[in-house]
């Protein structure tokens, strides 16, 4: 797994991170929830453990054709 593209992804990573020690509960459906059932704790310590500096709060829409957006993530 690659450093964290976002704030909101690295937060994410550390809620996962507290799930999987077993400090914190997670709801399903939570994006951090999915995260610590499907990664494995090396994964989830390289990407919490990028720094937030210089980071955007949310990846940016890459644009498809244009005037048309399409979000980086599934729904």
């Amino acid at each position: 797994m690659s450093p964290a593209v976002s704030k909101k992804q690295k937060m994410a990573a550390s809620m996962a991170k507290a799930i999987q020690a077993g400090k914190m509960k997670g709801k399903p459906g939570m994006p951090a929830t999915q995260m610590a059932d499907s990664m494995a704790p090396a994964d989830l310590n390289e990407v919490a453990a990028t720094s937030q500096k210089g980071l955007p709060m949310r990846k940016a829409p890459r644009v498809v054709s244009k005037g048309v957006t399409k979000m980086p993530f599934k729904k």
